[in-house]
């Protein structure tokens, strides 16, 4: 049977991050290949998998009688997982390499890295959080999946794994100790529950050879007093890397006061030395205050710009490089003629002052 394997989301460009069931499926299928749309007719068989729902994907496609579809994109948490015989082989690493050099991509590229030099896998799955906007809502505890060495390519340099919450799971400490032993840098790409931070698990993640930033989440302003003091405990032991924060906003409200709560979590991490990066819940688009959460995250999501100004001197310096007014400059000059205090509150604040 010829097989063939398609990825909607790295068509769309909605994503620099290769589809770990369809490199397994690859292998169990003889190495089948990455395809396009144009292509399905030439094989007997076509499996499509995605991430993202908001991705699209041609309908006439998914009517096909030859084609099968599945992935968290198509049924969010209801998703069926993979056959055991296919989650457990070890994914073929090389899916992506010929469909990129057909299409003339340059490899060296950093936007390709986890296609050319990464390990990818999950040691654990689940989370006992379920949280309402998680595929692991109803999920209420971390279990052991797979060992490293399932995934393992030795001639890789990396090892990114995509467990949902490492630090919930009992065995949290072997697994650590592991990918220490193995000497290769690592990665938790779905970041770490700073919630459960303690002294013994801040010494030796610190200890790690760990690539990249380390990545927690203050989704909540209602959190801070458990937050607060664990990030103060990883800074007693944090290496050189600037912690990054994912921030979820406009989830449960999209009004000034999510506005004020993202500006305060925003001030915190100023204060304690690290860096947001904001997530806008879909709600935003429907916010009275579209463009401010627009032009925060703008400033929030580059390290480089939110370490030298503030959020009013980052508009002010986009606006000199167009012609009209820009929007950024226009989203402030809206938000400042409505809530004056607010304004010179938060959208002075810089991260050198702390």
């Amino acid at each position: 049977m010829k097989v063939g394997l398609i990825d909607p989301d790295f068509i769309s460009e909605n994503t620099r991050f290769p589809n770990l069931a369809l490199m397994k499926l690859s292998s169990y299928y003889n190495n089948a290949p990455l395809i396009n749309y144009d292509e399905v007719n030439n094989y007997d068989k076509i499996f499509i998998s995605k991430v993202f729902t908001e991705t699209k994907v041609p309908k006439n496609i998914l009517e096909k009688k030859n084609v099968e579809y599945g992935g968290t994109g198509f049924y969010f948490d209801n998703a069926t997982p993979l056959p055991e015989k296919i989650e457990h082989i070890k994914p073929n690493y090389s899916l992506y390499i010929p469909f990129l050099k057909k299409k003339e991509e340059d490899l060296s590229k950093s936007k390709w890295k986890y296609h050319k030099d990464y390990s990818i896998g999950f040691t654990t799955r689940g989370c006992f959080r379920q949280c309402d906007f998680c595929i692991n809502r109803d999920k209420k505890r971390v279990v052991k999946h797979s060992p490293i060495n399932e995934f393992l390519d030795k001639d890789k340099k990396y090892i990114t794994l995509l467990d949902d919450n490492i630090l919930a799971f009992k065995g949290w400490k072997e697994i650590i100790k592991k990918l220490i032993s193995i000497g290769k840098p690592f990665n938790y790409k779905q970041g770490l529950d700073i919630r459960l931070m303690t002294e013994e698990k801040a010494k030796l993640l610190n200890e790690a050879k760990y690539k990249d930033d380390y990545i927690f989440a203050f989704d909540d302003w209602e959190e801070k007093d458990i937050i607060i003091p664990k990030i103060k405990l990883w800074n007693k032991y944090r290496s050189d890397s600037d912690p990054k924060f994912y921030l979820l906003t406009a989830y449960k409200s999209k009004g000034i006061d999510d506005i004020v709560e993202l500006f305060k979590r925003i001030k915190v991490l100023m204060k304690l030395d690290c860096l947001p990066y904001v997530m806008r819940y879909d709600n935003y688009e429907e916010s009275d205050y579209r463009g401010m959460y627009i032009a925060i995250a703008g400033w929030c999501n580059q390290p480089h710009i939110f370490k030298k100004m503030s959020l009013e001197e980052y508009a002010l310096k986009r606006n000199e490089y167009t012609q009209c007014k820009d929007s950024f400059l226009r989203y402030l000059e809206d938000f400042k003629s409505k809530h004056p205090k607010l304004y010179e509150k938060y959208c002075t604040i810089k991260y050198e002052d702390f």
